[in-house]
Formats: structure tokens, C-alpha cells, sequence
């Protein structure tokens, strides 16, 4: 059983924080692996991350659950799908979307006996305000300001054979993003105490360097102290210092164990999934629920990452058949024109 796969077959959701002891060791393990190994050799560690491991994993597996179902994609369902109509001007570009797709191409490669896929079907998401026409019908009234919603470059980067295994590979990829947030913060520590170590080994060959002249010409002058030695000594010290004050190697892992604590304790700051309806017109401006000019209602999911870096995105889940996904012609014209 791996992470969120155990939610996969259940009859029904179970309550908050009720996670197996299973996942919750095998998230623990993985989480661990992902940002620092020697965090397993801390006596603390398991007990340090078991709660905010099961308030992670609780909370992917109720967002993830609360996903929509799939919806079909598809060239010849643009027309009938508000979804498809928002993500994609035209009908043509689905199909050129899902050929550029490396990920798509890969995975029926590697299930030839498969006929369709479930994927996630994604694309930036922004709003922006603009003067946009107020239709009535098909007529155009005057310009008013309004908001636009971007969606920008559709893709299909993660594939699976069902909507379950879908749903588990989006659970992993959310908990693995946790555990990246955790790495940025540890890894800005770790490059500060390299910087510091780095520094403490030239200040020291300097010394050592001045102090052999010293030595070396102390029998022919009598010379005092040099101002550049005095100097770095006092850098020495407040070097040695700044490395005392961030502690150990163990002091190190504890503090890199208590970042991934507060990631995973706190899943709700760094990403959030929202079940989104809009009702856009045909050039994607967001209408009033009471407006009369031409619009449809547009669902899809919502994922913001709040971490880093922070972006939006916009995506459905979707099913595709094996001839919905074309492959790329070369155009041999062009690459011959090119080289």
C-alpha cells in the first residue's frame, strides 16, 4: 500500500486524521528520503512527524476525493464542452495539445494494450481586468470594463490507465511538493553554512600563511604584529561564532527536521485545491450570474501553490481515447530549410 492508495477502494471517507499506521510510515519515509536521510538517525523523527504526516496526508485525500469526475476530451467534443470551449479557441488545438504531450505519447507507448487514458488536463490561470463588449444576443452594446480569464498553453503531463490511479499520482506529486518547500528553506540553510565553512577554511590558510612569515623573518626584524593578521583573527573568531550559533551537525538535523514539521504540519499554506465555477462568455470574461448576454458555466479545479515558486493553475481531470492523441508529423520541409 503506498501513500493515499488506501482511500482508493473504500466504501465511503473515512473521518479527519484517520490515516493508516502503514501510510503514515511509508509518507514518513518518504518524506525523510526527499529532503534530508539523516533526519531517520534522530531518535525524534518518527514521533516528530507522525501528526503533521497524517494532517497532510487527510488533507490531499479529501481534496483529491472532492475532485470532480472526468470529462472526455476530445476534438469532436469541443463544441458540446464549456470546458474545452474555455481552455482552447478552437477545436483543432485540442488535438495539437494532446500531440505535443510527451508524457501522453510515453504512456500509450508503454500500454500498448490500453485504448484510453485518464489524465490531467492543465493550463495557467490568470485574471486580468480589460475593456471587453457587452453582447445581447449576438450584438455588441459598448465596452465596459470586465474581468478576463487567461488559460494559457493547455497540457497533459500526468497519465494513468483509471481515474483512481490518477487521483493517487495527483496525492503523490502534492505531498512531494510539500516536502520540496521544506528542501528550499533547508537548502538556504545549508548553502549559509557552507558559505561560513568556506569562509572560516581561507581566513585560516591566510593566518597560517602570515604566521609563517612572521616566523620566517621574526631572527632578521623584529616586526610587531601586522594589522592584516589582527584583522583576520578578529574575523576568525566572529566567524567560529556565527557556526556555533547555528549549531552542531545534530543541532543541524533538528532544525531541518523541526522545517519539515512546519510544512507538513501546515499543507493548507503552501497548496490548496478549489472546485471553481465561472460563467464566461466566448472570450472568457467573467459574466454576472443575472446577465443576460451569452455565456456558459465553466467547472474546473483550481490549484494554488503558495510555496515556491508560486504559480496557478487551472486543470480538469480527463479521459481520452488512444486515437484522441495523434502523433507528431515531422515536417521534414521546415528541418531540411533549418539545417
Amino acid at each position: 500500500m503506498g501513500i493515499l492508495d488506501w482511500f482508493q477502494n473504500r466504501p465511503a471517507r473515512p473521518g479527519p486524521g484517520l490515516v493508516p499506521d502503514e501510510v503514515v510510515a511509508q509518507a514518513i519515509a518518504k518524506a525523510v528520503a526527499l529532503t534530508n536521510p539523516r533526519l531517520k538517525f534522530l531518535d525524534s523523527c518518527e514521533k516528530t512527524l507522525r501528526r503533521p504526516v497524517e494532517k497532510s496526508v487527510a488533507y490531499l485525500r479529501d481534496a483529491i476525493l472532492a475532485l470532480p469526475p472526468p470529462i472526455p476530451v476530445s476534438e469532436a467534443g469541443w463544441a458540446g464542452d464549456p470546458v474545452l470551449r474555455a481552455f482552447f479557441a478552437k477545436a483543432a488545438e485540442v488535438p495539437a495539445a494532446l500531440a505535443r504531450s510527451r508524457e501522453l505519447r510515453a504512456f500509450f507507448d508503454k500500454h500498448a494494450e490500453l485504448a484510453q487514458a485518464c489524465v490531467v488536463l492543465g493550463t495557467s490561470y490568470s485574471e486580468r481586468s480589460a475593456r471587453a463588449p457587452s453582447l445581447q444576443g449576438d450584438v455588441a452594446q459598448r465596452d465596459i470594463m470586465q474581468t478576463v480569464v487567461d488559460f494559457s498553453v493547455p497540457s497533459v503531463r500526468t497519465c494513468a490507465r483509471t481515474d483512481a490511479e490518477l487521483r493517487h499520482f495527483l496525492g503523490v506529486q502534492s505531498f512531494e511538493y510539500l516536502a520540496a518547500q521544506a528542501m528550499t528553506e533547508i537548502a538556504e540553510t545549508r548553502e549559509g553554512r557552507r558559505g561560513l565553512e568556506d569562509n572560516h577554511s581561507l581566513i585560516r590558510a591566510r593566518l597560517r600563511l602570515l604566521q609563517q612569515q612572521g616566523a620566517a623573518s621574526g631572527s632578521l626584524f623584529d616586526a610587531p604584529e601586522s594589522i592584516e593578521q589582527r584583522q583576520l583573527e578578529n574575523r576568525l573568531l566572529e566567524n567560529e561564532r556565527q557556526m556555533e550559533a547555528r549549531g552542531n551537525a545534530r543541532a543541524v538535523l533538528e532544525y531541518e527536521l523541526e522545517c519539515l514539521r512546519k510544512v507538513l504540519e501546515n499543507p493548507e499554506d503552501y497548496l490548496g485545491f478549489e472546485n471553481k465555477r465561472l460563467r464566461l462568455s466566448t472570450l472568457n470574461v467573467i459574466m454576472d450570474e443575472g446577465s443576460a448576454d451569452a455565456a456558459s458555466d465553466v467547472a474546473f479545479t483550481l490549484l494554488n501553490l503558495s510555496g515556491v515558486p508560486k504559480a496557478r493553475y487551472a486543470f480538469v481531470i480527463g479521459c481520452l481515447g488512444r486515437s484522441d492523441a495523434p502523433r507528431v508529423k515531422l515536417d521534414l520541409a521546415n528541418a531540411e530549410r533549418l539545417l
